[in-house]
């Protein structure tokens, strides 16, 4: 999705271009709340996140349930070397797996850690845990 101003052509001025059916005019503040929704929803993920009920990238990658700018902070950085302790696994388990050496996760829920243990990742170790008490 591309929002912009109508821009006069050879072919249709101004006016022309406003009263196409397709043609809505919009307030600059809206047409730039508009394009920052599309990203969040489309490019950023968050309606693929609320639609599987998952923390998901646009393109379908699993995340923390963190905000997206430290996501695409944490995505620019050379985390690969690092080893990574985890408290509760998840979708997280699958993003930390894909950028460090390895992670260590300790989960609390025997569902959860089935869920851990079925998926495809070999610098994974997960360990089932007690929960802690204050």
């Amino acid at each position: 999705m591309f929002w912009t101003k109508a821009i006069p052509t050879e072919r249709m001025n101004a006016e022309q271009i406003k009263r196409r059916f397709e043609v809505v005019e919009a307030p600059d503040s809206a047409i730039f709340l508009a394009s920052a929704m599309n990203i969040l929803s489309m490019e950023l993920g968050y309606k693929a996140s609320a639609d599987q009920r998952a923390s998901l990238l646009g393109d379908g990658r699993p995340i923390p349930m963190m905000s997206y700018a430290v996501v695409e902070y944490l995505l620019g950085l050379d985390l690969s070397a690092l080893e990574l302790l985890e408290l509760g696994g998840g979708s997280s388990t699958q993003f930390w797996a894909s950028r460090t050496k390895s992670v260590l996760t300790f989960e609390t829920s025997p569902e959860w850690m089935q869920a851990l243990k079925s998926r495809p990742l070999p610098n994974v170790e997960a360990r089932l845990s007690s929960r802690a008490t204050c």
